[in-house]
């Protein structure tokens, strides 16, 4: 799969050259969906809280320039359990160095409790909704140093369009 995204990329990025030298690509819903599958699921600490992120579904706001995920959520503290659904929105940033695309400055936007052990973890789970619209780390949406390459990218220019990233070069 990831050969055949890192393929399309090139063949976009060949085809959409424009007559100032300059060109770009666009990564439609689908094709970031399953970059994403690389890198996902994503793990982070809220509290006491384990968090792992997954099943992420992109969602993209471009009159905000930012990028929503809704994720399935699995939380753990010791022995308690519980499963979530959650949304995280934030804008992205290309790490030139790390070769990665960021959600930078997520925040947690939405969260509901959807099974495990929430009786007893009651208070826990008050406590992690003190998250909900607090900064949270960043978080990577795709690597392309995954993606094989070969050569390292260097955007211009990231803007989220409707159903896409648009990256230009």
């Amino acid at each position: 799969m990831r050969k055949y995204v890192a393929f399309v990329i090139l063949l976009l990025m060949g085809s959409w050259a424009s007559f100032s030298q300059a060109f770009g690509i666009v990564i439609n819903d689908q094709q970031v969906t399953g970059l994403m599958s690389a890198v996902f699921p994503v793990r982070q600490t809220m509290g006491t809280w384990q968090v792992t992120l997954l099943n992420p579904v992109p969602e993209f706001l471009p009159g905000q320039q930012q990028v929503a995920l809704a994720v399935d959520m699995q939380l753990q503290e010791g022995e308690r359990q519980a499963k979530a659904w959650g949304k995280v929105s934030g804008q992205l940033a290309f790490d030139k160095k790390l070769q990665q695309l960021h959600l930078v400055r997520p925040k947690l936007v939405d969260f509901e409790v959807r099974g495990g052990d929430i009786e007893d973890a009651q208070p826990v789970l008050d406590g992690l909704r003190q998250y909900v619209g607090q900064d949270l780390p960043v978080i990577v949406l795709f690597d392309v140093k995954q993606m094989n390459l070969g050569l390292p990218l260097n955007p211009t220019a990231i803007n989220v369009v409707n159903k896409g990233i648009a990256i230009e070069f």
